[in-house]
């Protein structure tokens, strides 16, 4: 995980934003033509990769998937998630890891405004997917590396931080 948390992404084309409903998806995915990232909403799922990786993801983790890895699915609860599938500029993969996401709501809403923007299709979409993917893996970075804060501090202070993540693009 830390390789990924260190590098500095130069993202080449995004393949896919979508939302993956309960019940709905593909359960082998073989030889993926992109990395993957996926915000799980609910459930839990299992990911079984060809050399018997296994990881366990919850509500709040995000998953990133290697490019050309093969894997299987198991839905231990169903559940959702938001997916971004993209590439980079080098041929470089990393191991698969799950990461517990602290800024949900914001990191939620960059994934749906992602699938909403590749839905549409408007005239430079491509670039905000990018922007918004970009933001994604920043807010993770940013996590990864940040300070430990308590959860006694946390408390305190997350109404005010979720007020800011929420309310920072909206017009005066």
């Amino acid at each position: 995980m830390n390789d990924f948390m260190s590098y500095d992404f130069n993202i080449d084309k995004i393949l896919l934003a979508c939302y993956v409903g309960k019940g709905m998806g593909v359960r082998i995915h073989r030889n993926r033509s992109g990395h993957g990232l996926a915000l799980h909403i609910s459930g839990i799922k299992i990911y079984i990769f060809d050399d018997d990786t296994k990881i366990t993801v919850r509500p709040k983790e995000i998953i990133y998937i290697p490019k050309h890895s093969s894997y299987e699915v198991l839905s231990e609860i169903e559940g959702d998630c938001y997916a971004i599938n993209f590439d980079i500029s080098e041929e470089k993969n990393f191991a698969p890891f799950s990461f517990k996401i602290k800024n949900e709501v914001s990191c939620l809403q960059h994934f749906k405004t992602s699938k909403s923007i590749w839905d549409q299709k408007n005239k430079g979409y491509v670039m905000k997917c990018k922007a918004e993917l970009y933001q994604i893996i920043y807010t993770m970075q940013q996590e990864y590396f940040s300070e430990y804060i308590s959860n006694d501090k946390l408390e305190i202070i997350k109404p005010g931080i979720e007020y800011i993540h929420r309310e920072y693009t909206n017009s005066i």
